[in-house]
């Protein structure tokens, strides 16, 4: 997994980068001196230089009645094996949405359905999961055929784009789980637990 551990001896992991360069050059209103030593962060201390930025960057606002009296529709896509954002981050935004539309006598699920894919990681790469699917069609069909998708299929591929695998995910809170006696290649051994 070349973007976790890279193959190249000379380059850090993916994580490295991904907070010494957004601190550098994202995080903050005006980019750091190139020669910023992530050591010496301090969330406490720096919370207010980073206020400014955090007000359009940061995407954990319960509030979507906006969004949804605008009639939008949104599948949100989360890998279990996601070693960048752990998924139960995903899980406790997609709740406090849930509570926060309650409140407002909203049904999140009338609009915004949170998909888990097992095995796979961070934007599906190379994970051992099943990371292939049509999400696209599926909110189409939600938006032009007001049809709200209750799974997805997903699609293992080896290197040749040969489907080697297929399996579905339903809408949390419910979980894809293994009947227990079908191939477990084949998305007909799998049905949606609520337990």
């Amino acid at each position: 997994m070349g973007w976790v551990a890279p193959q190249i001896s000379a380059l850090k992991p993916f994580h490295y980068y991904a907070a010494t360069e957004y601190l550098k050059y994202i995080a903050y209103p005006k980019a750091l001196d190139i020669n910023y030593d992530w050591r010496d962060f301090s969330y406490e201390n720096e919370q207010d230089n980073l206020a400014e930025v955090s007000r359009f960057m940061n995407a954990d606002d319960p509030d979507l009645r906006a969004f949804k009296q605008a009639g939008g529709k949104m599948l949100i896509l989360h890998g279990w094996s996601d070693a960048t954002i752990p998924a139960y981050a995903t899980i406790d935004w997609y709740e406090k949405v849930e509570e926060f539309m309650a409140q407002n006598k909203e049904n999140v699920r009338d609009f915004a359905r949170l998909f888990l894919l097992p095995g796979v990681v961070h934007c599906g790469i190379e994970g051992p999961g099943p990371s292939t699917f049509d999400a696209l069609a599926a909110l189409e069909n939600w938006v032009v055929g007001g049809v709200a998708p209750d799974s997805l299929l997903t699609k293992k591929e080896d290197q040749t784009g040969t489907v080697i695998r297929t399996q579905p995910v339903f809408p949390y809170p419910l979980a894809v789980k293994y009947d227990d006696k079908g191939d477990i290649n084949k998305a007909s051994s799998f049905y949606a637990d609520d337990d």
